[in-house]
């Protein structure tokens, strides 16, 4: 037998610990999301956003903060309205320096 295989079954899930029941159900089904981190708490942390001074930029910087309320699949799209919103918004500042 082949000293680099393992004597037990390898656990799909990818984790290394060495208890195969860590994270299982009661009927034995590892759940993937047990770990997951909840993301709203993630966003909990986000300060107060002080004023930038520009209604563009403070709506689009404001709209970022409802990305936890929002599904996933329309964060692309909110990600790049906001990228839009700030682009535009630096190209007319320089426009108005010049």
């Amino acid at each position: 037998m082949d000293e680099s295989l393992p004597d037990r079954p390898i656990d799909p899930s990818g984790d290394p610990s060495d208890d195969p029941t860590d994270g299982a159900s009661e009927e034995g089904v590892v759940d993937p999301l047990a770990d997951v981190p909840d993301p709203a708490e993630s966003f909990a942390a986000v300060p107060d956003l002080v004023p930038t001074g520009d209604a563009g930029v403070d709506a689009a910087l404001e709209e970022l903060r409802t990305l936890p309320e929002r599904p996933v699949e329309l964060h692309v799209e909110t990600y790049t309205r906001v990228h839009e919103t700030l682009r535009h918004t630096l190209a007319d500042a320089g426009r108005q320096d010049a």
